[in-house]
């Protein structure tokens, strides 16, 4: 018996009945639950303190490099890391489930260094800013999700891609430095008072946030259970651990009290397991053979999986390209046929792979159909397996191009021999000198050589 996690994290192979207990799945079982534990004990002990805050109100002071250094930085850091990776994946291939996950992280990871920067000199800034930067964050996720589980196509031009994350990007690091800007002069609303705690608009803020990351932190967890893909547990455990960091901000009293160190404590987990998850990402990749961002677009779409699944079925062989002539879909079929992997087409360029010039009567071949949007088919030699055929049919779509094709060398050969056999047929006919009638099976004559 195999177990083995999508996307290439494989656990191990153990065997069935006896020794499955000490076998590797039970190892893996054990790291996944100890990853886990985490959450729970906090979450505890945030209850236990916030029980505790009445009768013993102990403010405590951090070392001035611990949490500002290792903390925010390396979580900002790890969280810059997470948005590029996923912005590159956007860019390649549109899924608008990548663009709001990347702009989540993002938020959450500026508003966190910005509001850390400042906490020093403005204490009700440094709550504000972190506050509507984590209720940003967390609604980018849930609207990520909502466009996931709705299947929302993905964008297929590739320049209005390229403008929409920038914008995107732009907009992000300008709503938060407006934030920034608006609590410093007073414009936006106190969020917390010290000594008298925080204010019933804060309160019901991050109550919010806290919802809509528990229920992102939930989808991913389903998802995991779904499809056995690491990353999706990981991410999981990321949102939970954001969602333990905004639930301690939800019931701190005081700064610089044991809450508040709790509430560090799960920022600094949310950015380990944000760095697992983006382990998991590069093995899987490798694993498959195909680019990070590639498998990142792959395990963030229902409908490519039910489309990759159909065209695995199929006896043709298929691939797609997109306006770009890169590489977007092939089946395993069409792998067999050049026998080569994934990871040799997708995003790579069709005339590359193909080994077709420029200008040539093949590019000509490809491209005016294209351009006309009309349906194709023929018959072509491989030019990256010499002697092997293909019966090549093609259909311009939104995105490219569709192309299905059928292994037809043994008919070419077939074809072949038959033309030598009619060939040498006809060289004996021509030497016998007196005409020759000759007919089929159906009794039907097919010919006749009258001699010399």
């Amino acid at each position: 018996m195999q177990s083995q996690f999508r996307g290439g994290s494989r656990i191990g192979t153990f065997p069935a009945g006896r020794g499955i207990k000490n076998g590797p799945k039970r190892r893996a079982c054990s790291v996944l639950t100890l990853a886990f534990l985490p959450l729970p004990l906090g979450l505890a002990l945030m209850f236990a303190l916030y029980l505790d805050s009445p009768t013993q109100p102990v403010t405590l002071t951090e070392p001035p490099l611990l949490f500002p250094v290792f903390g925010t930085a390396l979580f900002f850091l790890v969280l810059c890391v997470v948005f590029c990776v996923a912005m590159r994946s956007y860019v390649l291939h549109g899924s608008p489930t990548i663009l709001f996950l990347g702009c989540g992280v993002l938020t959450f990871g500026t508003g966190t260094l910005i509001s850390r920067l400042i906490s020093p000199l403005w204490l009700s800034v440094n709550m504000t800013i972190f506050t509507v930067s984590a209720l940003a964050s967390s609604t980018f996720h849930m609207i990520g999700i909502v466009r996931n589980v709705m299947e929302m196509n993905p964008e297929p031009d590739r320049s209005r891609r390229v403008r929409l994350l920038a914008t995107s990007f732009g907009g992000v690091l300008a709503f938060i430095a407006l934030v920034a800007f608006s609590a410093m002069k007073g414009i936006m609303p106190q969020f917390f008072m010290q000594g008298s705690g925080p204010t019933p608009l804060r309160q019901a803020l991050l109550v919010l946030a806290l919802l809509l990351f528990v229920i992102s932190s939930s989808s991913m967890m389903i998802r995991f259970i779904e499809r056995r893909t690491p990353f999706f547990y990981w991410y999981s455990l990321a949102l939970a651990s954001l969602s333990l960091c905004v639930g301690a901000a939800l019931l701190q009293p005081i700064t610089y009290n044991m809450m508040g160190w709790v509430r560090r404590v799960a920022q600094c987990l949310a950015g380990v397991y944000f760095l697992i998850a983006l382990v998991s990402l590069l093995r899987g990749a490798r694993t498959e053979g195909v680019s990070v961002d590639t498998f990142i677009a792959d395990i963030f779409g229902r409908t490519e999986q039910r489309i990759a699944s159909i065209l695995n079925s199929m006896t043709d062989c298929h691939y797609e390209l997109d306006r770009e002539w890169r590489f977007t879909r092939i089946n395993e079929k069409a792998l067999l046929f050049f026998d080569k992997q994934k990871g040799d087409f997708i995003g790579r360029s069709f005339w590359d792979v193909m080994r077709v010039s420029k200008d040539s009567a093949l590019e000509r071949l490809f491209r005016k159909p294209v351009q006309e949007e009309i349906p194709f088919h023929f018959d072509l030699e491989s030019r990256t397996i010499p002697g092997r055929w293909a019966e090549i049919h093609a259909y311009p779509t939104e995105e490219g191009l569709s192309v299905y094709f059928r292994d037809i060398t043994d008919r070419k050969r077939a074809e072949e021999a038959l033309r030598e056999s009619e060939a040498f047929m006809n060289t004996l006919l021509d030497a016998i000198p007196i005409p020759v009638f000759y007919k089929g099976r159906d009794g039907r004559y097919r010919g006749v050589q009258q001699g010399p």
